[in-house]
């Protein structure tokens, strides 16, 4: 009789149990004596059944191995199918993110037509005022509706609130001065469009048709609380750009603000194209510039930030499989490329 194999414990995993049943081991000692003896005669009695179960026992373990792997195999497809899924969904967001954009740039297309269409009719090409109506028409198409010039221009009302009267040079189609004029603030216009101008008189406006500098020549010195120009030093030869600092500082009373807002030199997006589709623009303003004039004329920087980001949608876009530096690359090139559209300077004296 073939020597018996015994072990004291369970084996532990799959491999462990099939060693068992393959070398016919047992979980007891064997004994000695008779009783071991019987043991051993009761054991060969019931050889050809226990051969049978323990090849019953391998198979099985070798089906439950086989699931195992099944199993693992599903939970790989599994992983990989989520990561596409994943990937498939980043794409759909850029695309969507794209599609919103252009639906964007469509929309703003037919409102400033729709806008353009809403104008009176201008006047015949001999008429003296014709590039008035004409760039009303070019102010009305490529500024945005009032809602969102309201919107972006509420920062500064807590300022003129603060240091009174406000003028606002170039206001433009006014919404500055109503929005003054709604929250109590003593507030004066001057614009050079004299089409503009009538609008806003009609309207119960304070405003006059006037050019810097001469809309400053008939204000005592330091008789002014708040100086607001927005998106007018992008405008201004270098002469009228110099004498808007040199008048400030004379009309503003000690502790009165002059607000510059005006597109962001530094974002390539807006120097380089959005800039350029209004014509009247002579050039981008760049910070360091204002800075300097303003100091000049003894004016301290109090605020000096970029507003007004670009969506989204136009930034560069990586794959998530990115590297670190190739992410950080990107946030460079995004800061420089699309960087906030325009540059608000808060200065006082």
């Amino acid at each position: 009789m073939a020597e018996e194999k015994f072990i004291e414990a369970p084996p532990a995993g799959l491999e462990g149990w099939r060693d068992v049943w393959r070398e016919n081991r047992r979980y007891a000692t064997a004994g000695s004596g008779l009783l071991a003896l019987v043991r051993k005669l009761m054991r060969s009695i019931g050889r050809v059944d226990e051969a049978r179960q323990r090849d019953f026992n391998i198979a099985v373990l070798e089906m439950i191995e086989d699931r195992s792997r099944d199993v693992a195999a599903v939970r790989a497809e599994l992983e990989a199918a989520r990561a596409e899924l994943e990937t498939l969904l980043r794409t759909a967001v850029d695309r969507n993110d794209a599609l919103l954009l252009a639906v964007d740039a469509k929309v703003e297309t037919a409102l400033a037509r729709i806008r353009d269409l809403a104008l009176p009719k201008a006047p015949p090409r001999e008429a003296p005022d014709r590039g008035e109506w004409l760039y009303r028409r070019l102010e009305e198409s490529l500024r945005g509706s009032e809602g969102e010039v309201r919107e972006s221009l509420a920062f500064y009302l807590d300022r003129a609130r603060q240091s009174q009267p406000v003028i606002d040079v170039g206001c433009g189609r006014g919404e500055f001065l109503e929005m003054c004029r709604a929250s109590g603030i003593d507030a004066r216009g001057f614009d050079t469009n004299e089409i503009s101008v009538a609008d806003l008189k009609a309207r119960g406006l304070a405003v006059s048709a006037e050019a810097i500098p001469s809309c400053f020549r008939g204000m005592a010195d330091e008789s002014v609380g708040t100086i607001f120009a927005s998106h007018v030093v992008e405008h201004l030869p270098i002469e009228p750009l110099i004498e808007l600092f040199a008048e400030s500082r004379r009309v503003l009373r000690s502790g009165g603000f002059l607000m510059i807002e005006t597109p962001n030199a530094e974002a390539l997006a807006m120097s380089a194209s959005d800039f350029w589709r209004d014509p009247t623009h002579l050039g981008p303003r760049h910070l360091a510039a204002l800075t300097l004039l303003a100091r000049e004329y003894g004016f301290a920087v109090e605020e000096a930030a970029t507003v007004h980001p670009y969506p989204e949608a136009r930034r560069l876009r990586l794959s998530p499989h990115a590297s670190e530096d190739v992410r950080a690359l990107a946030a460079q090139l995004d800061a420089i490329l699309f960087g906030p559209q325009d540059l608000r300077l808060i200065l006082r004296k």
